[in-house]
């Protein structure tokens, strides 16, 4: 359920529409009142899209996330979306399909059933010590069921002790620290710290893996890229997540055909999304509109092959991370955020994904402008 505005929230999104211009206020309320009970649009999303400079008849092209999710999982099915939202199963996915994924060293499942995953799944804290002895010294831990990189951490070894969340311990001892943060969760994947391709660097944080948030579908049989958004690791993010603007990370939209970045954007604080321009990466000073990312046909490529290889799946979110080594996806999604794409892009979605959505749809997508409000 998407979260009811509060009188404050409504102030916040007036004051980031006026921009502390007197003249701009009575337009600003304008704005914000209208986006909310004409188009359902809340008071943080019109910050978050920048209505207040969007052209009123270009309003309806914008879409919600709860109200996308909805046709999504009518356009793919429950059945078939489990592949994706289990990481260890989309991982022996990729393997067997021959698509380029980040491998598996461990994994943590309270509902690991059958085979044991080809030796991945640690059963017994003894299992655990002995798959990360193999491991390098930099690990990345995520939930097997997880979005947007809650509870993910990232694990250093120095010797024999590995340092974490701030403590320091055995291998045995990161075992307890998991199963005690995993909670009532299902369960942990671990994987090597996977960088950045070395260009990248240029504009990219090294604390995190900036990935392409790329969405596809299926038409007639073939694969259609419908959007692209480089994000952004800044600072000492451990996710490039973006979060609305919250975790303090940039996105840039990219053009398909080149892999070019376009204008990059940000919120000038975590606390609402009041999003400016950002010319250059706050660490690297780098210039970030203009720079090509690298084997950007390889990353076309790889969505091809993946999308191929998952036909029941009509359109997915996927996550590719542009390496040293070549392009590799990191997550896909079946259900899949469009804010970011909206954001990045500066202009609503509705007039590309709503057709594809609408042909691969049998209870029919709702036309018109959004209708989920209270954002």
């Amino acid at each position: 359920m998407p979260t009811l505005s509060t009188p404050g929230d409504y102030i916040r999104g007036v004051h980031a529409a006026a921009r502390g211009r007197l003249r701009r206020y009575p337009a600003a309320i304008h704005s914000v009142l209208l986006s909310r009970f004409r188009y359902g649009i809340g008071p943080r999303l019109h910050s978050l899209f920048g209505l207040m400079d969007v052209p009123r008849a270009r309003w309806g092209d914008y879409l919600l996330d709860e109200k996308v999710r909805v046709v999504l999982r009518r356009v793919n099915p429950a059945s078939e979306r489990e592949v994706v939202n289990d990481k260890l199963a989309f991982h022996e996915h990729c393997v067997a399909n021959g698509l380029a994924t980040i491998p598996i060293l461990c994994a943590i499942d309270k509902v690991a059933v059958g085979p044991d995953k080809a030796g991945i799944v640690a059963r017994s804290e003894r299992e655990w010590v002995e798959h990360l002895e193999l491991a390098g010294d930099r690990v990345f831990i995520k939930l097997i069921d997880g979005s947007w990189g809650v509870d993910a951490f990232i694990v250093d070894r120095v010797g024999e002790r590995w340092h974490y969340c701030g403590e320091t311990g055995s291998t045995a001892d990161l075992y307890e620290f998991s199963m005690q943060r995993l909670g009532p969760k299902r369960g942990w994947v671990v994987q090597p710290l996977v960088r950045a391709h070395a260009a990248l660097g240029k504009i990219m944080s090294p604390h995190a893996l900036g990935t392409i948030r790329a969405v596809t579908c299926l038409a007639d049989g073939e694969t259609r890229v419908l959007f692209a958004t480089l994000r952004i690791p800044v600072g000492g993010n451990v996710t490039d997540n973006f979060s609305h603007g919250s975790s303090g990370n940039i996105i840039a939209p990219v053009d398909l055909e080149t892999g070019e970045l376009g204008v990059c954007r940000g919120a000038t604080s975590r606390a609402w999304p009041n999003l400016v321009e950002v010319p250059v990466h706050p660490d690297t000073g780098n210039p970030i509109p203009g720079f090509k990312i690298p084997l950007w046909r390889d990353v076309l490529a790889l969505l091809d092959r993946g999308q191929q290889s998952l036909p029941a799946l009509k359109t997915l979110g996927w996550d590719i991370a542009v390496t040293d080594n070549g392009a590799v996806i990191v997550e896909a999604n079946a259900t899949y955020d469009v804010d970011i794409l909206q954001v990045s892009h500066q202009t609503g979605v509705a007039a590309v994904l709503n057709p594809q959505l609408e042909a691969n749809d049998s209870g029919g997508l709702a036309r018109g402008r959004p209708t989920v409000g209270g954002a």
